[in-house]
């Protein structure tokens, strides 16, 4: 049994994003803000989406100077977690559009991922948007730029250039995900 440290809001949480605290079976057992979830290593809830051209490539982003983890390094398509009474579903195609302003009716689930380590402590659901034809929009609070990539553009990128990739591009990478 896992035990969840009773959560007392500060008054600068009050507008901070809730997110469900999850146990070892991906049950929820509390809420409580991203920050303090991340601050105290919980399990909880993310998704990334991949978002592919109709050339087959696949659509990184460079994120935004202003993140608190990994600013300006490259990332996979839309990345976030899934707020608090939300299906991760529902949180893929709300990222997609925040980040990207790609607007889809739905995602395909491409695979789950239990919460380790390497991922952070999220269960990681890892969804494909249909092939777009719309042309990414990245919010500049989140992304600085991007660009669709081959699998072995993206290969020597990653090999050659290491420092410049989140840790979680480079773990789903070296699973063989991102490219189906």
């Amino acid at each position: 049994m896992i035990v969840v440290p009773k959560y007392r809001p500060r008054k600068s949480s009050l507008h901070r994003q809730l997110l469900e605290v999850v146990d070892i079976d991906n049950r929820v057992v509390g809420l409580m803000p991203k920050e303090e979830i991340h601050e105290q290593g919980l399990m909880h809830r993310s998704v990334l989406v991949l978002l592919y051209n109709s050339s087959k490539k696949l659509y990184i982003q460079k994120r935004s100077s202003k993140k608190l983890k990994y600013p300006e390094c490259w990332d996979l398509s839309a990345t976030g977690h899934v707020l608090a009474s939300e299906t991760p579903n529902e949180a893929a195609i709300r990222e997609l559009q925040e980040e990207l302003g790609i607007t889809v009716s739905r995602v395909n689930l491409v695979h789950n991922l239990q919460a380790s380590a390497e991922t952070g402590f999220e269960f990681v659901s890892i969804f494909s948007a249909a092939v777009s034809r719309q042309v990414p929009q990245p919010n500049p609070r989140d992304v600085i730029r991007g660009v669709f990539v081959e699998n072995h553009e993206l290969s020597y990128l990653v090999r050659t250039f290491a420092d410049q990739f989140t840790p979680g591009l480079h773990y789903f990478w070296s699973l063989d995900l991102l490219f189906q």
